[in-house]
């Protein structure tokens, strides 16, 4: 892989994680857990490593374009006001719309904050989720807020078995505000990152109901999108929880190049091109996640972040194929069961015709394997 884009992913992610923690000492104050304070010196200490190897890059050698990348479209870089478009942080014990009481700050996504909060309203435990809502109706921003509204109404009236809840839209002055379902548990994402892989048994179990929640999605012509380990959250063992649809969008629905949202390495190939999609990007996706909890994918740490296609250009970080693509081939190795590797062999398949058709059959793949 091109070794400028190679750095330049690092400094993002590293520097996306630096603000993330800068964040929580934000809200904790003095409460700050020590090791958060000494992993944002190791992070500054990181970053200007990498800024320096990025500087003393040979020209020519910089300039490169990495093998096998992804053809896509030429796009202008997000104006500094659309890539920096965020709502203030809400603290602990703060009172949010005269309504709910913020407990805790679970995280940002793209574009959204997500917060634990009580719901004084309802009197019960509810997670918030606040999404920028610019007053030029023009804004790139506003298509994916609204395209998030819809699919989230699209959605309130069904009760889907382990995809999360919302249960009212709030539009409120410059930002929309979800309020969803609260559900014990913490994320898969959580459980690798603490180096802990999951035996074959519950890899295989959680898979095949997160397929039993897609596949019911898919039914309503939704195509999830953003399926990865930060996106299912474990209830208890085998009892995962899909959540956050903000990458979503209807099958057969064509965006524009500045429209497409993808997570690396998680996003099938056809997912990045802005055309038609359908249910085999979630196959691709949730294959690729089986993998991860079988073999703990480590070349693939720190590549979680959902970002719009012009932002992944901004900061050279263009996917490349060829060395995805390796990483999966390699991690299939360390899959013991043969069966069980030709099964996500053909759910992580690089073409869609050659995945499975459907989610129903991906799970019904791993119920029976033959």
């Amino acid at each position: 892989m091109d070794r400028k884009a190679d750095l330049q992913a690092l400094i993002v992610n590293k520097s996306r994680r630096w603000q993330k923690l800068k964040e929580q000492q934000a809200l904790k104050g003095i409460d700050t857990p020590a090791h958060v304070l000494i992993e944002l010196e190791d992070l500054a200490i990181e970053m200007d490593r990498l800024q320096a190897e990025l500087i003393d890059l040979p020209a020519a050698f910089a300039a490169g374009i990495g093998q096998n990348e992804v053809n896509l479209p030429p796009l202008e870089p997000l104006a500094a006001a659309e890539a920096v478009n965020r709502l203030p942080l809400l603290k602990n014990g703060s009172r949010f719309m005269y309504r709910f009481t913020i407990e805790g700050f679970i995280g940002r996504g793209g574009f959204s904050d997500v917060y634990l909060a009580w719901d004084q309203v309802k009197d019960e435990a509810v997670v918030v989720k606040r999404l920028p809502r610019p007053a030029n109706q023009a804004d790139f921003l506003n298509r994916f807020v609204e395209r998030e509204i819809k699919i989230a109404r699209r959605l309130a009236p069904l009760t889907i078995n382990g995809l999360v809840k919302t249960y009212e839209i709030i539009q409120g002055d410059g930002e929309v505000c979800l309020v969803q379902e609260r559900q014990p548990g913490r994320s898969l994402h959580q459980r690798l990152r603490d180096k802990v892989l999951i035996d074959e048994t519950e890899a295989v179990e959680t898979t095949i109901k997160v397929s039993q929640t897609l596949a019911e999605l898919h039914r309503h012509n939704l195509v999830h999108g953003d399926i990865k380990p930060l996106n299912i959250v474990l209830r208890a063992p085998g009892q995962p929880l899909v959540i956050d649809l903000g990458a979503a969008r209807f099958f057969n629905e064509a965006l524009e190049a500045a429209q497409i949202v993808f997570s690396l390495p998680y996003a099938a190939p056809e997912l990045l091109t802005g055309q038609p999609v359908d249910g085999r990007v979630d196959i691709y996706a949730l294959g690729l996640t089986l993998l991860h909890m079988l073999t703990g994918l480590p070349a693939f740490d720190d590549m979680d972040d959902t970002m719009p296609l012009p932002e992944h250009i901004r900061v050279g970080r263009r996917p490349n194929r060829q060395t995805i693509r390796q990483h999966i081939t390699a991690a299939l190795v360390m899959v013991t069961s043969a069966n069980l590797r030709r099964i996500i062999e053909t759910a992580v398949a690089e073409l869609p015709a050659d995945r499975y058709p459907a989610m129903e059959i991906f799970g019904q793949a791993l119920i029976a394997p033959s």
